[in-house]
């Protein structure tokens, strides 16, 4: 079997790392970490300060408070990164975390997969309906543990 190379995007505004505060930071860094230890090649674009397994696309951290103008800025950074590690690399498969990745979607190529850490209401309905060809959901379990998700 050939070696897969795998593009995983994180959210632009967290660092993923085995320890990160965010639940979609962790378990990229955790499939990160698995997709290298298998032979595979895992490419990440994430915040600076992102710790992986893999090969970082580093999109610089947004300072202060995520208003409006901060949030275009770093979806246009992402946009940016996914761009470049599309050119650099050549992707079997884009794997989007971000609550936000209907706002830096790749153009047409590698298929792509989107997981919903977190319940589909708390998602603008234009990225769940229609969704452009080649891409595909996937919803995490709601957690057994008694824990709840809580309101943005």
């Amino acid at each position: 079997m050939r070696p897969l190379t795998i593009l995983g995007v994180a959210y632009p505004f967290a660092p993923v790392s085995p320890d990160a505060v965010g639940g979609a930071e962790q378990v990229l860094a955790r499939l990160d970490a698995a997709l290298v230890a298998a032979g595979h090649r895992s490419v990440v674009v994430a915040r600076t300060g992102s710790r992986v397994a893999g090969t970082l696309v580093a999109v610089p951290a947004e300072e202060g408070a995520i208003d409006d103008e901060v949030r275009a800025r770093g979806h246009a950074r992402h946009r940016a990164a996914i761009a470049t590690a599309l050119r650099d690399h050549p992707v079997d498969l884009i794997h989007l975390h971000g609550i936000d990745f209907s706002e830096y979607l790749p153009p047409p190529g590698a298929p792509v997969l989107a997981t919903l850490h977190l319940p589909p209401s708390w998602y603008p309905p234009d990225a769940l309906h229609p969704r452009p060809p080649g891409t595909w959901l996937h919803g995490v379990p709601a957690p057994r543990s008694g824990a709840r998700h809580l309101a943005p």
